[in-house]
């Protein structure tokens, strides 16, 4: 027996510019912020000793029956900015800076800065320019630093090992 729902509350933002250096060269400036909160709450029913192990309702007097009601919580905020340099619509680089903090890991490592960068050249717009045959090519390399959102509050008091 298990029922559960859930509730999720974000509120986003972000903010972006584009200067336009001359004809041929533009920066695209922007910032963002977002804040979410996540509440799961959950009943079930665990069942032990019954008769047989083919009987699936619990209940009979015949079983230990446990009932648990809880709810978990998490909250994430996110914050960060971004540069891009434009040439012609040929060559493109970048960088990208987040600092997000989630309720879901120890309060000595709650926070993580991930920088990124990239840089990309379009070979449509440089080699294939009037061609109708081709609407998209490049190349794109890219650094990031990453990373992942812990979905249990499992190791939010610290690590076990």
């Amino acid at each position: 027996n298990y029922f559960g729902y859930n509730q999720r509350m974000v509120w986003s933002n972000n903010l972006e510019y584009n200067f336009n250096l001359n004809d041929s060269s533009n920066f695209e400036i922007g910032v963002f912020g977002s804040v979410q909160n996540d509440v799961r709450r959950y009943n079930y029913t665990k069942a032990f000793d019954g008769p047989n192990d083919f009987i699936k309702i619990s209940n009979s007097t015949d079983f230990y029956n446990y009932r648990y009601a809880d709810q978990d919580k998490a909250n994430l905020i996110s914050s960060g900015g971004s540069l891009v340099y434009n040439y012609k619509n040929i060559l493109s680089s970048g960088v990208l800076f987040r600092y997000d903090g989630s309720s879901r890991v120890p309060s000595d490592s709650r926070w993580l800065f991930s920088p990124s960068v990239f840089g990309e050249w379009n070979f449509k717009n440089y080699f294939f320019r009037d061609s109708k045959n081709i609407t998209d090519l490049s190349a794109r390399v890219s650094w990031a630093r990453l990373g992942k959102l812990i979905n249990t509050d499992l190791f939010a008091v610290g690590s076990f090992l």
